[in-house]
């Protein structure tokens, strides 16, 4: 499970990318956030890795964008229990982005019973 807010999506697509080119069976789900699509880096290229990837669900929420007709909330155990129901605690999760945004995801993903062992939060300053 990787979870990216904003910049962070760095970390992951070179994950992405090296999964695709080596076309390894690794299960991934990305939530990816942003606060509208002019900001959200890779999005083309994410959108193109999903449509050649069985194996890679997008899920994509851009909270300030009027124009975007997909997902709108910000990261959240709803948001995520709606896209992944039960499996919450199975999956390791990584998780890139404003150090905001990573400090509630994982306050989130532990209140739903996610273990700490299974997180790997990496915080961008400098936004």
């Amino acid at each position: 499970m990787f979870i990216a807010g904003g910049i962070g999506i760095t970390v992951f697509r070179c994950m992405l990318r090296y999964i695709a080119d080596e076309q390894l069976q690794y299960r991934v789900t990305l939530v990816y956030s942003n606060r509208d699509r002019e900001s959200a880096a890779f999005l083309d290229e994410l959108i193109e890795l999903e449509q050649v990837n069985a194996n890679l669900q997008l899920v994509l929420t851009m909270t300030n964008d009027p124009a975007w007709d997909g997902e709108s909330r910000r990261i959240d155990a709803e948001l995520l229990r709606d896209h992944l129901g039960d499996e919450l605690q199975s999956f390791t999760h990584l998780i890139a982005g404003p150090p905001a945004m990573v400090d509630g995801v994982v306050g989130t993903l532990h209140a739903v019973g996610v273990p700490e062992e299974q997180l790997r939060p990496s915080r961008f300053s400098g936004y």
